[in-house]
């Protein structure tokens, strides 16, 4: 595990790295684009599903702690 950070900024680094843009992420993850748009920069409400949709398709593992 890196470490915590926000969901957004782990994201961002991600999709560099697997070469994925904004539009091809909402399609791998079965969102709307115009959704994805918002959850990049963090303005969205982010749900586990979405979370773990993304993840998905990034090929990344979600921990999660409370």
């Amino acid at each position: 595990m890196v470490g915590f950070t926000t969901f957004d900024a782990a994201m961002r680094p991600l999709c560099t790295e697997h070469g994925i843009a904004q539009r091809t992420l909402a399609r791998l993850s079965g969102i709307e684009r115009s959704q994805m748009g918002n959850v990049e920069p963090g303005e969205h409400a982010l749900t586990l599903t979405i979370i773990l949709k993304v993840a998905r398709a990034l090929e990344c593992k979600v921990y999660i702690s409370y």
